[in-house]
């Protein structure tokens, strides 16, 4: 007889991870395997249990949903993602995606489309909407423009000062964050900030933070938070 398949979930109302877990645990095939509400409880939590699947809430205050996806997926590359509680924006959902989400349910969508989404993608079968496939495709479009531009993004030269600030927005500092941390004037953060958008050739923070991730330019960190106050 087949393991039932083991879920995770990540979401920092209590209340609704408990009642996800107790549905799961009433179906043929699933079980719940615990939940985290805080960075902290998924680092311990993933250090000590054994999941098949994490189902994510795109709707958290406490947690970055989508730096959370690729903590999961850079860790636990095998493990298959689920975005649950997503609006309709094909968009943000496209952000998931590349974040390494798997697949996603929509806050109106019944329990049931849940149970087959979870045997879907543990069988390696996802499906989308035709707009989202078009932005996907749009999106693949535009990395094999870039792979193909003369001076390549891996190209980017940072001065000190510009790394030290690209490491502050990746931790989603505010330009008024920055200046503090830095010790300099809010209108040498912006301009330090401006400066690596237009390296990146980048319209926004997210996308120069991605285009980083990337291309190697700072790395990513599963290790577990500091306690006390460190200098970037």
């Amino acid at each position: 007889m087949p393991q039932p398949s083991r879920v995770l979930i990540v979401h920092d109302q209590r209340l609704l991870s408990d009642a996800i877990g107790a549905w799961l645990n009433r179906q043929s095939g699933l079980s719940s395997c615990g939940s985290a509400a805080t960075i902290e409880e998924l680092f311990a939590v993933t250090r000590i249990t054994s999941f098949d699947v994490v189902l994510i809430g795109a709707d958290m205050a406490n947690m970055d949903p989508l730096q959370t996806t690729r903590l999961i997926k850079d860790n636990y590359p095998d493990v298959e993602v689920i975005i649950f509680g997503l609006e309709t924006a094909e968009e943000d959902l496209l952000q998931f995606i590349e974040a390494g989400a798997n697949a996603h349910v929509l806050k109106s969508s019944p329990a049931s489309e849940l149970w087959d989404l979870i045997a879907d993608v543990r069988e390696g079968r996802t499906s989308c909407s035709p707009r989202v496939a078009a932005l996907v495709f749009a999106r693949i479009r535009e990395l094999s423009r870039l792979q193909g531009a003369e001076e390549p993004l891996l190209q980017v030269k940072l001065t000190p000062r510009e790394l030290e600030v690209l490491r502050l927005m990746a931790a989603d500092s505010s330009n008024s964050d920055v200046a503090e941390r830095l010790g300099i004037a809010l209108v040498t953060a912006k301009n330090h900030v401006q400066h690596v958008l237009e390296k990146f050739h980048a319209h926004s923070r997210r996308e120069a933070i991605r285009y980083a991730y990337e291309q190697g330019v700072i790395a990513r960190d599963f290790s577990e938070p500091e306690t006390s106050d460190t200098a970037s």
